[in-house]
């Protein structure tokens, strides 16, 4: 099976925000805050650790598909915030690819906004 989405070709940028930390996935052809080396919800996991926090939206606006994958990497993620009683938030799928993830039952409770500021409700 082909992998559209490599973890290795992408890299994140971290921002901060009142109770919340925002990572949003990008090519790491650009210049980024962190390069993602490890499974993706390690990487998160470990930066909601560092902010201490355990609130976070995902920013997908720059995955154009998502695959089995990432996928799995967003429902481990999802599992360990929950378990930590965090909220786990992702923005920015194309109705695809939000058609796609709403396809996995391990995932398809996460909420999905069309923004961050919708994600945490100031909106």
């Amino acid at each position: 099976m082909h992998k559209h989405f490599r973890l290795q070709e992408w890299g994140c940028r971290v921002e901060r925000g009142p109770d919340w930390v925002f990572v949003r996935l990008e090519s790491s052809r650009s210049q980024l805050d962190r390069e993602i080396s490890r499974p993706l919800a390690d990487h998160v996991w470990g930066i909601l650790k560092i902010h201490l926090t355990s609130r976070v939206v995902i920013e997908l606006h720059d995955v154009n598909t998502i695959d089995d994958t990432l996928v799995d990497e967003l429902c481990s993620l999802e599992q360990r915030v929950q378990n930590d009683g965090g909220l786990m938030r992702i923005c920015g799928l194309t109705p695809q690819n939000l058609s796609k993830l709403r396809s996995y039952d391990e995932i398809d409770h996460v909420p999905h906004f069309n923004s961050r500021n919708a994600a945490i409700g100031t909106e």
